[in-house]
């Protein structure tokens, strides 16, 4: 029987072997690793040969089409792209179009302001001498770091307060497309008055919620407007200084105390070829309607309480006549309309839809 002693003066030897066999497989391993390594060191990931300029294709498409603005953070902003590595930051910040459309919105991720106003002022120096989209709910450190750009705006949407407001006398001599929510007028802020007049190429206007004395608009060179939660009223004053138009579109309020005995004289848009009426129900603005004039007018819109009036069919027929205008399309969206009544009242208009 072997002593403890001669047991392990066996063991050794096999040990050895034993490690010397491990330290011939790591060796093997660590070759291998190094021969896999090199191979991977020499490879180019085919995304990082394709030129510049193609990636810059791919970096456009990522965003949504201009004028709409992505999101200044997030998976779906261009800011991403400054962090997958060097050469794509490098790209991208190379790329003034990627940088061209703010969004300072609710629908923006939540964004502390002062780091709203940062970001916008980085999108801005990126952007270079692009023309430039702004949509903007009532941020004034936003705002006011956007302001001096203004002169470079093509597209702006505003929904602002009243002290904010006061901050955008500036002329915008690139500006296109406007649209303004004046949120607070009717909360004591009477002298509060927006222009834009300074716009020679301005064409299209949204407007909601809005009284006519508190905006400044060049009129009679718009060719687009929409009123959101109108009166009739303002917008008989408004159409009345808007003979260019060639889109009108009005989604009407309730009445107000200035339409309770309402004359409107005529109001000729000789220029209108599409027209989207709405209003809350019982409120049909039959007067309004009947003052239209639209000789031109090829597509026709009526919803809410223009087509719940008893005889609306009567009146659509009187405003057609007067107007001599040859209609293309009707679109009729009520709960009770049918196509086939209106196909049978109005046989001339070749495209006739009726939505519940």
């Amino acid at each position: 029987m072997l002593t403890s002693l001669e047991a392990d003066r066996r063991r050794i030897p096999v040990l050895e072997t034993q490690i010397l066999e491990l330290q011939q497989a790591l060796l093997a391993l660590q070759t291998e690793k190094d021969v896999v390594q090199s191979r991977l060191d020499g490879y180019r990931y085919p995304v990082l040969t394709l030129p510049n300029e193609i990636i810059s294709e791919i970096f456009l498409c990522f965003i949504p089409s201009y004028p709409h603005p992505p999101p200044l953070a997030g998976s779906t902003s261009p800011t991403l792209l400054t962090h997958i590595c060097r050469t794509w930051r490098e790209i991208a910040i190379a790329i003034p179009q990627l940088w061209r459309a703010l969004d300072f919105t609710d629908e923006a991720p939540i964004i502390p302001l002062e780091q709203q106003k940062h970001l916008g002022a980085l999108w801005i120096e990126r952007s270079k001498a692009c023309l430039i989209c702004v949509r903007l709910i009532g941020s004034l450190p936003a705002l006011s770091a956007l302001v001096p750009y203004m002169p470079r705006c093509e597209h702006l949407s505003l929904s602002l307060n009243a002290l904010c407001s006061s901050m955008l006398y500036s002329s915008m001599p690139l500006l296109r497309v406007l649209g303004v929510d004046l949120m607070d007028v009717n909360e004591g802020y009477t002298h509060c008055r927006l222009t834009f007049c300074d716009t020679p190429k301005l064409h299209t206007v949204v407007l909601k919620s809005f009284i006519i004395n508190h905006i400044d608009l060049p009129w009679s060179q718009l060719t687009s407007l929409s009123l959101i939660d109108a009166f009739a009223r303002e917008t008989e004053i408004i159409l009345r200084q808007t003979p260019h138009l060639v889109h009108l579109a009005v989604d009407f309020l309730s009445r107000d105390s200035l339409d309770d005995n309402p004359v409107y004289p005529d109001i000729e848009l000789l220029h209108v070829q599409i027209c989207n009426l709405h209003s809350e129900l019982g409120s049909p603005y039959p007067e309004f309607f009947h003052s239209l004039v639209t000789p031109s007018l090829e597509h026709l819109q009526l919803s809410g309480g223009f087509v719940e009036q008893d005889n609306h069919i009567d009146s659509l027929n009187s405003f057609i006549s007067k107007s001599g205008c040859k209609l293309s399309h009707l679109l009729i969206k009520g709960q009770y309309a049918v196509t086939e009544t209106y196909c049978e009242a109005f046989p001339s208009i070749p495209d006739i839809v009726c939505k519940g």
